[in-house]
């Protein structure tokens, strides 16, 4: 996910209310939260100024320049195995 595409679902806004802040066509605008697109200067500007700042001209223009940050994945418990730190609490008792 681009950081536009963060920025606005994190603040909870449709593409329909971001293209109504920034008087610019909602399917424009997702080609360009994709990566299909690149935004003008001008549209840069006026999302920068929509989101006060949190996001900066660069990340919008060159979003891959901004990858996602990888999430850890949740540790998974196997049936019927006890985990390395429960089997040392038994063991304690």
């Amino acid at each position: 996910m681009t950081p536009l595409a963060t920025i606005r679902k994190s603040r909870g806004l449709s593409l329909g209310d971001l293209s109504k802040m920034v008087d610019y066509d909602r399917g424009g605008l997702s080609r360009i939260e994709r990566g299909i697109a690149r935004p003008r200067p001008e549209l840069a500007n006026r999302l920068v100024t929509a989101f006060e700042g949190k996001i900066t001209r660069d990340q919008i223009l060159f979003p891959e320049e901004y990858p996602e940050p990888t999430q850890k994945k949740p540790v998974r418990s196997v049936p019927g195995k006890k985990s390395v730190r429960s089997a040392q609490l038994q063991e304690a008792r």
